[in-house]
């Protein structure tokens, strides 16, 4: 309803769905659901004239299949887009997670909205319950806010901002051209990448929640510009792009760093090297196959490709190279990582290491990957097409 909204990017979370026009402006559209699975949305700007409730909807509350207190703004769902104008500036990109947001504005600053109890707003929030006033959800939990930051007041750039399914991941550049690597929200199977810390016995691996954004000290020095959020793990690219970086949960081997598919609820906290080009049958004998088999120290750097992009499923990988090579692993069942798994004995078998994909159909046409998106168990991708000589169809 806007005349300057030509759309540039969307975004997909689980039930909500978000756009960003030429002017920085940003729709939504959907829902975010709260812990008892009730649907939640922005309110539409007061000159919008479009009804807040569908014709659909309406029909359920007639036929008694629906209580009518449960599509009333902020209640139900918004289904058609919706002009998100609480946005303090104009918004250059934004990341969507399980039921939570977060937007990297103009100035280079984050503002967080959406259904997150965990700690992904990186801020206060209030608890959410049928006796919760509607108006406070609005103001702390769906109207865009300024991020917190854990430690000292510091002038931070931020690069690049990611939302995993219930946690967030931020590159930022501060003081002397410095770059961090900060995350916040749940961390059950340590995807903020905080390693280890001090428990009753002795060390112990942190897997403890972060309501504010809190620097991973594993990758001070290590220049990461590049961060992307999987549904409960995380990875990080630095290195001038050539050293990618995982952690959390792995168990069908979407971590990249075992030979054979891990036990069910494998996770690690200490970030781990992930290469692209590795053998690691030449490593020797390897104690346990479902366990991290990559040694950093025989990672062949200069064999590593210059990555583009890294985007990341629910339990599934896929990198693309800036010389157009595309790798994938990670679950497989659903033939989300594209790959014909002619190395397998098992049809759609998880791929535990970086597999290069096979970039040429059936019908014998080659293709090239430009852009990549990983969803629970599905992939899509943005291609260019060209025959044999060249030509593009």
């Amino acid at each position: 309803q806007r005349p300057e909204a030509n759309i540039v990017q969307v975004f997909a979370g689980n039930t909500q769905s978000l756009a960003i026009c030429s002017e920085g402006n940003v729709y939504s559209w959907g829902s975010m659901k709260d812990d008892e699975g009730r649907n939640f949305r922005e309110p539409p700007p007061k000159d919008d004239p479009r009804p807040t409730i569908s014709p659909s909807d309406l029909a359920k509350v007639e036929n008694g299949d629906e209580k009518l207190e449960y599509l009333k703004v902020p209640l139900g769902k918004n289904n058609h887009p919706v002009h998100l104008v609480q946005m303090p500036k104009r918004v250059t990109s934004i990341s969507a997670g399980e039921h939570g947001n977060a937007a990297l504005l103009e100035d280079h600053t984050i503002v967080t909205w959406g259904l997150g109890f965990m700690g992904e707003m990186s801020r206060p929030v209030c608890k959410v319950s049928k006796e919760t006033d509607n108006q406070l959800i609005i103001r702390e939990h769906l109207t865009p806010h300024p991020v917190q930051w854990a430690g000292p007041a510091l002038k931070r750039t931020v690069l690049q901002v990611s939302c995993g399914g219930f946690h967030l991941l931020v590159a930022s550049r501060e003081g002397n051209n410095h770059l961090s690597v900060y995350s916040s929200g749940l961390n059950q199977y340590g995807q903020l990448g905080h390693g280890m810390c001090q428990g009753k016995n002795g060390l112990e691996e942190d897997t403890k929640n972060r309501e504010k954004l809190t620097k991973v000290q594993f990758f001070e020095g290590k220049d990461i510009e590049m961060v992307e959020g999987a549904y409960h793990a995380s990875f990080f690219v630095g290195g001038a792009g050539k050293k990618l970086y995982t952690v959390g949960r792995g168990d069908y081997g979407g971590l990249g760093v075992t030979l054979e598919r891990p036990e069910k609820g494998f996770f690690v906290t200490t970030p781990l090297r992930a290469p692209l080009v590795y053998d690691v049958k030449t490593q020797g004998n390897i104690s346990d196959p479902t366990k991290n088999c990559i040694v950093e120290e025989t990672i062949d750097e200069d064999e590593q490709p210059e990555i583009e992009q890294v985007a990341a499923g629910g339990s599934h990988v896929i990198v693309i190279t800036k010389k157009g090579d595309v790798y994938s692993w990670g679950f497989g069942e659903s033939g989300a990582c594209g790959q014909d798994n002619a190395n397998s004995s098992e049809h759609d078998a998880d791929i535990t290491l970086p597999q290069k994909m096979n970039l040429v159909t059936k019908k014998k046409v080659s293709y090239q990957i430009k852009y990549a998106s990983g969803g629970a168990q599905h992939s899509a991708v943005i291609i260019n097409t060209s025959d044999s000589f060249g030509q593009k169809l």
